[in-house]
């Protein structure tokens, strides 16, 4: 005799794996979410989840002065992100990662992370033109002009709001 293999249900994972407490904790069960559930309807959120729980485990290494972890999560949040960015997501959790990082010394992950970030802004002009801002706080003028002349590129009105980039 066969034994039929039951199938997971999705919702019912899904509420297991969203009432995780624990930000460690809610990673790992989020990731083995979409892993079991690949082509779900749920993959934004889930990817949301899990960059804003990594971001809250960066933040927790930065209060306790640990900045090399700091840096490790939240290298995992910008490779984690899905693109497109939402300006929500971008604006409160992704732009802050390098600039704590590289005010803090650590400058190569900074730019590390700033680069991920990047490629995962690279179709939003108003994305690009706030990293744009962080390389120029960091004295970085091709950088911030490289990705100035991206964000004119992809939205020729933004050249009014590029031009502080343009003239480095």
């Amino acid at each position: 005799t066969s034994t039929a293999v039951k199938k997971p249900n999705e919702n019912a994972e899904w509420e297991k794996a969203t009432a995780v407490v624990g930000d460690a904790e809610r990673v790992a069960a989020l990731k083995k979410f979409v892993a079991a559930f690949p082509k779900t309807t749920r993959l934004s959120e889930a990817a949301v989840l899990i960059v804003t729980a990594e971001a809250s485990l960066g933040h927790e290494r930065l209060a306790a002065g640990d900045v090399d972890g700091a840096a490790s999560f939240f290298k995992k949040a910008a490779n984690d992100v899905l693109a497109p960015v939402s300006d929500h997501l971008f604006n409160d959790t992704l732009i802050k990662f390098p600039v704590s990082l590289y005010f803090r010394g650590a400058r190569l992950e900074a730019i590390a992370i700033a680069r991920i970030i990047a490629s995962r802004s690279a179709e939003n002009a108003t994305q690009l033109l706030a990293l744009a801002s962080f390389y120029l706080s960091t004295e970085n003028g091709s950088e911030a002009k490289r990705l100035a002349e991206a964000a004119i590129k992809i939205d020729p009105n933004a050249k009014d709001a590029a031009i502080p980039y343009l003239n480095r």
